[in-house]
């Protein structure tokens, strides 16, 4: 999680709802989100990032439904900066562990008002956005968890590793970019 307004409380006292109708098949209402933001110990709720041109009607949408303070954020990384420009708080990025001084730069930009900085950085990313989006976002990162030596994990089952063809793209990838 990147930006987030509630880091410093543990994890045991509050947490987020996920909304993640890729996996569930259900997607979260407006009305739901504000039902869990009435919740004692839910602080935050993560939804998948619409495209740009849906983004803000979706966070204003969450706004009107949810009680004050509670934290809206994104998840979706290709997508998360126009949610993050639009006012989401936290940005839930499975690239932030293993590129953390890049996407803690491009939130801190977007939470800053710089969004020229924010647009240049993310652009920085959209080699690894289209890598996302050719062979999903977890078994990239796995893929570039183990590329960089972080660790030798492989993805949970079900969940295959990438065949070598698409590990080969991925390290071409990693080879032409430079991010922290």
């Amino acid at each position: 999680m990147l930006g987030g307004g509630y880091a410093n409380r543990t994890w045991f006292e509050e947490q987020s709802a996920n909304d993640n109708p890729g996996t569930t098949h259900f997607r979260f209402t407006p009305a739901l989100v504000g039902r869990l933001s009435r919740v004692e110990g839910i602080v935050a709720v993560k939804s998948p990032a619409p495209d740009a041109s849906a983004v803000a009607d979706h966070l204003k949408q969450l706004r009107a439904a949810v009680r004050s303070g509670f934290s809206l954020g994104y998840s979706g990384d290709w997508n998360c900066l126009d949610a993050l420009l639009a006012g989401g708080e936290t940005w839930y990025s499975v690239l932030g562990g293993i590129f953390p001084k890049t996407c803690l730069a491009l939130v801190r930009a977007a939470q800053g008002g710089d969004s020229a900085e924010a647009r240049r950085l993310n652009e920085l990313l959209q080699p690894i956005w289209h890598l996302f989006k050719a062979f999903s976002s977890l078994r990239v990162v796995y893929a570039i968890a183990k590329l960089k030596g972080l660790c030798a994990a492989e993805p949970p089952r079900p969940i295959l590793q990438l065949p070598e063809d698409a590990q080969k793209k991925i390290s071409d990838t990693l080879a032409a970019l430079e991010l922290e």
